[in-house]
């Protein structure tokens, strides 16, 4: 190693640790910050909570609800998730940022992470998304962008480096990226834009390097540049408003919360139920002949999703038939499975309030569908509650009360 390459690490190492990552240390800070929110206002229910908080979701991007392409970047399901990203972060962030000073680190960051929350929303299919590795994958793919085409920013000995250690981290990033459950399209799209702001020089354009022979042991001051700091405030802006307004809209504190229950009308059946209120602003209809389905709730929204199917009979059912109507029904839950379903508890009459039913318990994937079956004078009813494993604390027993709230004047 020559004097000059000596004196050229050692201008590089004095100039970076003079730059403090703060940018990294920020963008760490809130998605910790995010999960322990998260974890607070769970109850349980983490993928609720986690769409309230502003989960990428196609379906919701494609509705108009564009703040969850950014706010998902910050948001993470579980400890070893947050570990994992915060630790590339720590990896990838604070060089780049050194290098290319806190401007152009926050619009290869930003720029990085809408690629990869535009990539998973339009081609992911159906799913909700979390995480800030799109956005890393985008630094990844910048470092080795910038061992290609360094464009004088590293000196020698520190480019031969930064060569050597590109290829295994993208290669094992890339077979990681194929595991069931990671979003591929959002580390693709991350990357993809990271790698192309780097090779285009686009993100490196007026960079004043750290290590010339002509530099002093300090940084050198950074240039300044209105545009470059307009684009950078915005995009800043930008994330912090689309979390901001995924946590205004969704308002995911309020998932423990004990359900408020509100009488409400079956559509124009005549039928009444009492629905807890964020059930009942979320109303659905579908009518095939005699049968009408009234659906309250989704589960991507909701802790739970109720649907009350009715017939209308050609008379009244008295009173003395009923137990037979009964044995129907619970004849008919037993042998009748949905498509995908597995029965979980056979078909029985119960008794909830006052009323009897045939009941019984399906489960669909991961979801629990509870269903009670009566007549009421000349009205077939079939409810049904449906519900995920992390059903909030405060919503646990509710169906029954939703079940013996019904009432036909």
């Amino acid at each position: 190693m020559s004097t000059s390459e000596v004196a050229n690490e050692a201008r590089i190492d004095i100039a970076m640790q003079a730059r403090f990552p703060w940018v990294t240390i920020a963008l760490a800070a809130a998605c910790i910050a995010l999960f322990a929110l998260g974890l607070l206002w769970s109850d349980g229910s983490i993928s609720l909570v986690l769409y309230r908080m502003g989960a990428n979701s196609g379906e919701a991007v494609k509705a108009g609800e564009i703040w969850r392409v950014f706010a998902s970047a910050f948001l993470h399901a579980n400890v070893g998730h947050l570990a994992v990203n915060m630790i590339a972060l720590a990896s990838f962030g604070p060089l780049l940022e050194r290098l290319l000073g806190p401007r152009r680190y926050i619009l290869l960051y930003g720029l990085s992470g809408l690629g990869a929350g535009l990539a998973s929303a339009l081609l992911r299919g159906p799913g909700l998304s979390v995480g800030a590795s799109g956005a890393i994958w985008g630094l990844m793919a910048a470092g080795v962008g910038l061992a290609l085409w360094p464009r004088g920013l590293l000196p020698l000995l520190r480019l031969d480096q930064a060569r050597r250690r590109a290829t295994f981290p993208l290669v094992i990033n890339i077979a990681y990226s194929f595991s069931p459950g990671v979003d591929l399209w959002a580390h693709f799209g991350g990357g993809l834009v990271g790698f192309a702001l780097m090779a285009s020089g686009l993100i490196t354009r007026g960079v004043d390097p750290l290590w010339t022979d002509d530099a002093t042991a300090l940084p050198p001051p950074q240039r300044r540049g209105n545009a470059l700091t307009i684009a950078a405030v915005m995009i800043s802006l930008v994330m912090a408003a689309s979390v901001t307004v995924a946590l205004g809209v969704g308002r995911p504190w309020e998932i423990g919360d004990p359900p408020v229950l509100g009488r409400i009308a079956v559509g124009d059946t005549g039928l009444t139920i009492e629905l807890p209120s964020v059930l009942a602003t979320i109303p659905h209809e579908n009518r095939e002949g005699t049968v009408r389905a009234f659906t309250y709730g989704d589960l991507k929204q909701t802790p739970c999703v109720v649907e009350i199917i009715l017939n209308t009979l050609p008379q009244v059912i008295p009173p003395e038939q009923l137990d037979d109507v009964l044995v129907a029904e619970q004849k008919a839950l037993q042998d009748s499975v949905p498509p995908g379903a597995q029965r979980t508890q056979p078909a029985a009459i119960v008794t909830v309030g006052n009323r009897r039913f045939a009941s019984a318990i399906h489960t669909i994937d991961r979801v629990t569908m509870k269903s009670w079956a009566s007549v009421l004078r000349d009205r077939e009813v079939l409810v049904r509650v449906y519900s995920t494993p992390d059903l909030p604390l405060a919503w646990a027993g509710l169906d029954e009360r939703i079940v013996a709230s019904l009432q036909l004047p």
